[in-house]
């Protein structure tokens, strides 16, 4: 897909919530052809847009549009941060020019107005004026290097106005000929409520934008006339495991998660290696970690990263004729960059070697809001712990990445990453640390795996990942209890993209019913 076609599309799409919503920001008809041709467009872009170049106003303006379109058709929850519908608004009827530029700015759009323009044209002692112009600028670079990607031919010409085909603010040209010349306008429009017209003088201008910029600010300011409802969400519990650096698989989870702000996602380890973008899934984990709305179960591949990074940062304080004399530290660290490397881990070392780079991206591309260091990383995922049990909906889940055991949950709920190494380290608890091996790495069929005895928990349905399912999520097992353990494998690989919901004991298909309203 070309990158002008992008932007066509995602102009449609604008096109068409212009047209079709109500007061309350709601579509009619939820259920249209036209909802779901649209919604299928919008994950055809955010998959075009994970394979390219993109700056971050274009992926804002993706963000926003989605979030807004999931949430017209009652498909997700607004965000607090979301914009959109004041741009929307804004295209609905002619407003002064700043205005439509500061809803532009935050909603990531191309402005309809070319710079040389503005800059002769807004009031020189508007607030923040040259902050504007200069976010403007950013914005209109950032379009115009996407589209040159596709070589495109015939960019914008400088023109005193400039506004996008089929756009509803046509009749501001003539307001800006009136406004700037200094007679009155005569149709309704904002301009007498901010400005003197007839004379030198501003009206209360200032206090007007700041209460504007603060409206802005906080998602909740509507007029009564466009409130959002208040809708209530039932809590709700999904699982996945081995996302191994899927992006898109990743990004499928994360759009299901908007369908309902109170949904929780518990993981079940090995985000890393494989994909492209092991690292920086972990870090938006974390994230949604640190918010309460998700937790991490570390797998064997979190095992690898971990050992790799706290084995030679171990070493690098040992002095150099030291080292020989710690060869149970080289030994951790051989093995564990022995396994990344032979098991798909090449991009989690390059990531680590350019940690720094990565997170700046991911800011950058706001996929994360805070700065992190490797360390804090990789220590806190140390600290997760391998094990969980919990109830939702009355059924007892016990939750880990291979397999739980029982007897070592009772030993340590707790029982990480971190405990592990350190025991190894002291070549301590050689009988714990085999049960916390088997957990890790388990597989029925394979010998080489069960390192020690294992303990099923009674009265639990246990949910693990680790063992693919070629045919999905597999839950064959989960009514058959008199006759089987009552066990569930969520590692469905790279090619489905399912979740299994603990709330409903039912599998979830992140990527046709993500959007279904139905629940």
């Amino acid at each position: 897909m070309k990158n002008a076609e992008i932007i066509n599309m995602l102009n449609e799409v604008d096109k068409y919530l212009n047209r079709n919503l109500n007061r309350n920001f709601k579509v009619k008809n939820t259920d249209d052809i036209g909802v779901r041709i649209y919604i299928r467009t919008m994950n055809m872009i955010g998959n075009e847009l994970r394979t390219k170049r993109v700056g971050a106003s274009i992926r804002n303006r993706y963000m926003q549009t989605m979030n807004a379109l999931l949430y017209a058709t009652d498909r997700g929850r607004l965000d607090q941060n979301n914009r959109y519908f004041y741009w929307l608004v804004n295209m609905d009827k002619p407003q002064l020019l700043y205005k439509q530029l500061f809803y532009e700015v935050a909603t990531g759009h191309m402005s309809n107005y070319q710079l040389s323009y503005l800059k002769e044209n807004l009031p020189k002692d508007l607030p923040n004026r040259e902050e504007l112009l200069h976010n403007i600028q950013n914005i209109q670079k950032e379009y115009d290097e996407f589209l040159e990607q596709d070589n495109v031919k015939g960019r914008r010409t400088e023109k005193a106005l400039t506004v996008i085909k089929n756009n509803p603010i046509m009749d501001i040209v003539k307001f800006f000929k009136k406004v700037f010349a200094n007679r009155k306008e005569k149709r309704g429009l904002e301009s007498s409520n901010n400005y003197n017209i007839n004379g030198n003088n501003k009206v209360n201008n200032s206090n007007r934008h700041e209460e504007y910029c603060n409206q802005l600010k906080d998602n909740r300011n509507y007029s009564k006339h466009h409130q959002t409802e208040n809708r209530t969400y039932p809590e709700q519990v999904i699982a996945v495991s081995d996302l191994h650096g899927n992006m898109e698989k990743w990004e499928a989870v994360k759009n299901y998660m908007q369908t309902n702000p109170n949904m929780k996602l518990l993981i079940l380890g090995d985000a890393l290696d494989r994909g492209d973008s092991g690292l920086q899934i972990l870090l938006q984990i974390k994230e949604l970690c640190d918010q309460g709305k998700a937790e991490y179960l570390p797998g064997n591949h979190d095992i690898f990263a971990y050992n790799y990074v706290k084995g030679n940062e171990i070493l690098s304080r040992i002095p150099d004729n030291e080292k020989a004399q710690n060869q149970d530290i080289i030994s951790i660290v051989g093995r564990a960059t022995g396994n990344l490397l032979g098991n798909g881990g090449e991009n989690t070392i390059k990531g680590l070697d350019e940690f720094n780079k990565i997170v700046n991206e991911e800011i950058r591309n706001r996929n994360i809001q805070n700065k992190i260091t490797k360390k804090e990383l990789i220590d806190w995922l140390g600290k997760q712990p391998i094990q969980k049990k919990t109830t939702i909906s009355g059924t007892k889940y016990a939750l880990a990445h291979a397999y739980f055991d029982d007897e070592l949950y009772n030993q340590d709920p707790s029982f990480n990453l971190e405990k592990a190494l350190k025991m190894k380290i002291k070549g301590d608890n050689t009988t714990l640390l085999n049960k916390f091996e088997t957990v890790m790495w388990y597989r029925k069929e394979d010998d080489r795996t069960h390192y020690a005895p294992v303990k099923f928990p009674d009265g639990c349905v246990m949910v693990v990942g680790h063992t693919r399912q070629p045919e999905g999520v597999n839950v064959k097992n989960f009514s058959n209890n008199n006759k089987y353990e009552p066990m569930i494998y969520i590692d469905t690989g790279n090619s489905i993209y399912s979740a299994f919901d603990l709330t409903n004991g039912r599998v979830t298909d992140l990527e046709n019913t993500q959007y279904d309203n139905s629940r």
